[in-house]
């Protein structure tokens, strides 16, 4: 009785998965030649090697994306000091409708499309108001999460925010949108870095 799909499917699964014979190799702890042989139809492997292939081709499968994963890592932001007119000139230009603010690095606050509507329609606009500091009309800060958060304990908090930072210790690395998480299918296409 056989325990593996059928030694065929490990072309397939390792295509679609985006890997290399050497990254698969790598991962299962196998030399690539045997990966190649295999694929080839040339060797009829062990049940022990088959076991290992096979474990790291599944692993991969149905590995959990990181924030590392989806971020994205053209990061534009605003500093406090940037003028509102400013702040719409690149929400406008770029089709951003969220930017970070950020103080030296630091995340301090957060600008969105709600917040300038309300700001455009303000009883008390007038132009001259343009030239004010964003930091006068900003939101609170996005929320900051690890690069190796996994998109399970992320996602939900998509719900309530607009964005959030993704941050390497105290230096912020990516940002992470809805249109990132939606690109979920394109992370599970693409190709996997390995060390």
């Amino acid at each position: 009785m056989s325990f593996f799909p059928d030694l065929e499917e490990i072309t397939r699964l390792r295509k679609r998965l985006g890997i290399t014979q050497q990254e698969l190799a790598k991962l299962s702890h196998v030399s690539q030649s045997t990966i190649a042989k295999i694929e080839a139809g040339r060797l009829n492997p062990s049940y022990d090697i088959a076991r290992r292939i096979f474990n790291a081709l599944f692993s991969l499968q149905y590995m959990e994306p990181t924030a590392k994963d989806l971020m994205n890592t053209h990061i534009v932001a605003l500093k406090p000091t940037d003028t509102i007119g400013t702040a719409i000139d690149i929400m406008n230009q770029h089709g951003y409708s969220q930017l970070p603010i950020l103080d030296d690095h630091k995340n301090v606050g957060s600008i969105t499309d709600r917040t300038v509507m309300e700001f455009l329609t303000s009883p008390n606009y007038s132009t001259e108001k343009l030239y004010q500091p964003v930091s006068t009309i900003m939101e609170d800060p996005f929320p900051l999460i690890s690069l190796k958060t996994p998109l399970s304990a992320f996602v939900h908090l998509l719900k309530y925010v607009p964005a959030i930072l993704v941050s390497d210790g105290a230096t912020i690395k990516g940002i992470l949108t809805k249109s990132d998480v939606f690109g979920i299918a394109k992370y599970q296409k693409r190709n996997i870095p390995f060390e």
